[in-house]
């Protein structure tokens, strides 16, 4: 039993969407005293309220983002049509700006504390970077070098935001954690994505080639 009155409550004509578009204000949300939170019911109550809300929430909606470029970005027009393509570079933009909104209340709430965390600029990118690609191929629909590299960035940084997911669970947390303090390892980390990003670019490159020499 949490002793925390109307904490976990949720009122009886809960909307989903329209708590996305307008959350309202809560006694969770409130709190100024982050004391709370360092004890077991504090604990609870932050798992109570990952699992019910926010856990399938931002897994769903990222995986659609990540699901929807992916396809849009990677697989050739004559198996998906250069419509449903369009659709899916729309559907990467709207998702994409739905994060946005997550990131933009985030630093609304704490702006100072925002900006001192790394992983909310990377977040940031992660989410630009698939709407700029998406807004630009529809404005061009030209299949040149720089789309194909902003498709390929792009997809980098989803992919490693996927990865970055997986810190809410204890036993994938401590590795991610070793790996961020070891400041001995960041020149090495920086350097395997940066030539993991170029071999991702050259492999999207000479599929791309290929197919436009059977197109």
């Amino acid at each position: 039993m949490i002793p925390y009155i109307k904490f976990i409550n949720y009122p009886e004509d809960y909307k989903w969407f329209r708590e996305l578009i307008k959350p309202k204000p809560s006694p969770f949300v409130e709190t100024i005293n982050e004391d709370i939170y360092k004890t077991w019911n504090g604990e609870a109550l932050i798992n109570f309220k990952w699992n019910t809300y926010g856990n399938a929430v931002i897994w769903i909606l990222f995986m659609a983002l990540l699901g929807c470029f992916t396809v849009a970005a990677t697989v050739p027009q004559q198996y998906i049509g250069i419509n449903i393509q369009n659709q899916l570079f729309i559907a990467s933009i709207i998702l994409g700006f739905i994060h946005l909104s997550f990131e933009i209340r985030q630093f609304i709430y704490s702006p100072e504390r925002w900006i001192r965390e790394f992983w909310n600029i990377f977040d940031i990118i992660a989410y630009l970077l698939p709407i700029i690609t998406s807004i630009k191929w529809l404005q061009t629909n030209d299949l040149n070098d720089h789309i194909i590299q902003l498709f390929s960035f792009s997809c980098l940084f989803l992919d490693i935001k996927f990865l970055l997911f997986f810190r809410a669970f204890e036993s994938f947390g401590i590795y991610f954690e070793i790996i961020i303090r070891c400041k001995t390892d960041h020149l090495f980390f920086s350097s395997l994505i940066y030539y993991y990003n170029k071999f991702c670019t050259c492999v999207l490159y000479f599929i791309i080639t290929k197919i436009r020499l059977f197109i």
